[in-house]
């Protein structure tokens, strides 16, 4: 078996490097779709979750947010929904840039 010459080696190291990036690249724009129906997905499970929550949960709610307790104000919201930490989390900063 002949040995590669020193540019034939360069040759095929930048073919795989190019076939990497290529794959990278399009794996990248499948996450990002993904990404985008996940959050569209998290979006509709808030909206789903917090149509059930009374005026008087959500003044609740609300009195934490301006006392600066958004911890508590996200546990609150848990209890209520049953919603996990996260999507809490969103619908809490969400209600709270929204007053």
């Amino acid at each position: 078996m002949e040995a590669f010459e020193p540019f034939g080696i360069w040759l095929v190291l930048a073919f795989v490097a190019f076939v990497s990036f290529r794959i990278g690249q399009a794996t990248k724009a499948e996450s990002a779709a993904e990404r985008a129906h996940r959050v569209m997905e998290e979006q509709e499970d808030i909206k789903t979750a917090i149509a059930n929550i009374s005026d008087d949960q959500w003044r609740e709610i609300d009195h934490m947010l301006v006392a600066k307790r958004k911890i508590a104000a996200i546990k609150a919201l848990r209890e209520a929904t049953g919603l996990g930490l996260k999507l809490s989390r969103m619908a809490v900063e969400q209600r709270q840039r929204r007053h």
